[in-house]
């Protein structure tokens, strides 16, 4: 068999240039994903989100290694084997970072990564209605405003009472404050990347998806990417021949480790495991990196959130209003409103970010609810400075990575996220009052060195993993500005790994514009013409000063 471009994983950013590079009707693209259909009602209904976590059929499985920074726990870690991958499991949340974060890019990758350059593919990307000075209305993936619940509108009442200012739309004016949540949804739906990207374009008749495909390693003549031997519904490998490029987006996990099983790594540590080197390349699996979050939870002494309401038989008149109307609690998702606020006053914009439920979690993880009525107020670094590794530990395919992130290894990390903590209480305590009694970490955790314990014990990946596969400009980068594999021709990688610096929000929209700049990249279209109006309404970045 033999395509033009060979995309290995139908996930956010496979589904965008599936789209993108067959569009001309006439190139042959062949789009490879391990998991299977996407056709599933908790993939649709945005509150499907908690089921999905922890539903086997739809992910890879994977926890990370013993993390030195939380006293060796080993953290559960989702990532989406199914067709959209991570946008057809995520929590829907639609945000871009500040436009420093892609300063941090442009110092690494050159000028073409950063925020003026990357803004039209944002725009690009989105169809957001209400609209603004930088904001997109046109494009393939709908952004709404998530619906507000009354528990949120309290919380949002004391962040205003504790001068925390009003941010009505935070990827067109961000900076410190409050704000509601913006989430990848078509009314009543979820609006993944396979929704807006690769739907329409599996139409055409240059297009093919095949699901249920392991790739297991990347063929090679010399020096250059020919295709990948891929494995169908469990079948013996079968070489698949790539005319063009061979474009690895199976994100930050699966493509190192893919990488790795290809022979294109640290060289002593793949003949370790029995890999036959083809490029000697040390920093791929190195710079993994992630948001790490811990939470506040407090029990409401009257009244009721959505802990009772997602069961039954109290979940049946939500049933009826999401059906008749297409609102109400089955259209939320990860959290209600979020954040963003400094550490110290000494930093110059905010650097750790709130995110309120109407809901509590489960000590048990994996998305569960608490029995009784409670709210929660989560924290995360938004630009956490610990970094961690990826290695391959066996030339099997279908044997696991082991990885871990690094979390809260820094001496910093935990400093500022032991304030984000006090934020969390502060904004609780004020707008409950004496409604409610904190149960996680609760008031006998007070000194910091609790405090710290409880969040090593029971904090979690918000699963924005990237940086293993990095961009850059000098010789140890995994790939040049174009992402390129440095030292194989024909080989890209496309997906989140490539981010050589964490933006200080949520991936998917980063990972989206990503992925329509890289198409823009291998079809040698000129750069999206910037927006005219963004400097007068917004510092770039600290790059572009």
């Amino acid at each position: 068999m033999e395509t033009d471009y060979l995309i290995i994983g139908a996930g956010t950013a496979g589904c965008v240039l599936a789209d993108r590079l067959s569009a001309d009707g006439a190139s042959k693209v062949l789009l490879l994903e391990a998991g299977g259909s996407d056709r599933r009602l908790m993939v649709r209904i945005p509150a499907g989100f908690y089921h999905l976590l922890r539903t086997p059929a739809v992910g890879w499985g994977y926890e990370t290694a013993p993390e030195p920074g939380l006293d060796g726990r080993r953290v559960p870690y989702p990532r989406g084997r199914i067709v959209g991958g991570c946008s057809s499991i995520n929590g829907l949340w639609q945000s871009r970072g500040l436009p420093s974060d892609y300063g941090a890019w442009a110092e690494a990758a050159g000028d073409e990564w950063g925020y003026s350059a990357m803004l039209p593919y944002f725009q690009r990307s989105e169809a957001y209605r209400p609209g603004g000075t930088t904001r997109g209305t046109s494009g393939k993936i709908r952004v709404e405003p998530s619906e507000i619940h009354p528990l949120t509108r309290q919380f949002f009442a004391a962040g205003r009472r504790l001068q925390l200012p009003w941010i009505e739309d935070y990827n067109d004016t961000p900076g410190e404050g409050l704000a509601p949540v913006q989430q990848t949804r078509r009314g009543r739906l979820r609006h993944s990347a396979a929704d807006a990207y690769l739907r329409g374009a599996l139409r055409r008749g240059n297009l093919q998806l095949v699901s249920n495909a392991l790739v297991t390693r990347i063929a090679f003549d010399g020096s250059r990417a020919i295709g990948a031997h891929v494995s169908i519904a469990g079948q013996e490998p079968v070489l698949i021949r790539a005319r063009r490029e061979v474009i690895l987006a199976a994100g930050a996990i699966n493509s190192p480790h893919l990488l790795h099983l290809s022979g294109i790594g640290p060289a002593e540590e793949l003949r370790r495991v029995g890999i036959t080197t083809v490029l000697d390349l040390p920093a791929v699996g190195e710079n993994l990196h992630d948001h790490y979050n811990a939470r506040v939870a407090g029990r409401l002494t009257r009244g009721s959130s959505l802990n009772q309401d997602s069961r039954f038989p109290r979940l049946v008149p939500h049933l009826f209003r999401y059906a008749l109307r297409g609102r109400g609690i089955l259209t939320y998702s990860a959290a209600n409103g979020t954040g963003f606020v400094k550490s110290s006053p000494d930093e110059p914009e905010p650097d750790l970010q709130l995110v309120f439920t109407p809901a509590s979690y489960s000590p048990e993880g994996g998305g569960k609810l608490d029995s009784f009525a409670a709210v929660s107020c989560g924290v995360w670094l938004m630009r956490p400075q610990s970094r961690g590794r990826l290695r391959t530990v066996s030339a099997d395919p279908r044997a696991k990575p082991s990885f871990h992130l690094g979390f809260l290894q820094s001496d910093s990390d935990r400093r500022r996220m032991l304030v984000g903590m006090q934020w969390a209480r502060r904004l609780l305590a004020e707008a409950f009052g004496d409604e409610i009694a904190e149960v996680r970490p609760g008031p006998e955790v007070q000194d910091e060195a609790a405090l710290l314990r409880y969040m090593q014990q029971t904090g979690a990946t918000v699963f924005h993993p990237v940086g293993s596969c990095r961009m850059g400009r000098d010789e140890a980068a995994v790939v040049d500005p174009r992402l390129q594999v440095n030292g194989i021709a024909g080989l890209r990688v496309v997906d989140a790994s490539v981010i050589p610096t964490i933006p200080s929000s949520n991936t998917h929209a980063p990972v989206v514009a990503l992925a329509e700049k890289a198409a823009d990249l291998i079809l040698g279209n000129p750069p999206a013409p910037p927006a005219t109006a963004i400097r007068t309404t917004r510092e770039l970045s600290r790059h572009d000063q």
